[in-house]
């Protein structure tokens, strides 16, 4: 490959970022190697409700890491009262949220595709579980249990993501 395609392929590339995708690519590495290193001992597992708050502390920490990377698309979006705030994405249209396009997503980019759904997952568990225990419902315990899941999890979503890309693109990508 030469050069010049290679620098094309990557301009492509950074092109079709997005902020939630990178929100999200950015969250599943840093929790799955965070939780990889409290399973090995190298960190300190967390505890309690303690070990949710962790966790959304965490996708705040790096949402705020990533929008710096966005700070001239998000002043503009300000500008413009977060009209087409959707819109936060390098030279992309917004499309449609329907089944198909789902797929298609998926079966282009399923490892981005596996980071919305595991953020997403993560995001809303870490938020009913905190409230659960703010209203004495029920104590969380955390620990190695959340960190395993949290592995098993992000690595089951990978394999579904990837074993439908590889199925759903040759459909979707005729030859």
């Amino acid at each position: 490959m030469s050069g010049h395609d290679r620098a094309t392929r990557v301009r492509a590339w950074w092109e079709a970022r997005t902020f939630i995708g990178d929100v999200t690519l950015g969250f599943t590495a840093v929790t799955v190697v965070n939780s990889a290193m409290m399973l090995t001992g190298l960190d300190e597992p967390k505890v309690g409700t303690f070990a949710y708050v962790h966790l959304l502390g965490r996708l705040g920490i790096v949402t705020v890491v990533v929008g710096l990377f966005y700070l001239d698309e998000l002043r503009d979006a300000l500008a413009r009262g977060f009209r087409g705030a959707g819109r936060l994405r390098r030279q992309r249209r917004p499309r449609r949220a329907t089944v198909d396009a789902m797929v298609r997503s998926a079966a282009r980019a399923p490892v981005e595709s596996a980071a919305r759904v595991f953020t997403a997952a993560v995001a809303a568990t870490s938020v009913v579980t905190v409230a659960l225990a703010w209203v004495d419902v029920r104590t969380p315990a955390g620990g190695d249990e959340l960190y395993g899941a949290l592995v098993i999890v992000a690595g089951l979503l990978l394999v579904a993501t990837g074993a439908a890309s590889w199925r759903w693109r040759r459909r979707l990508d005729p030859a």
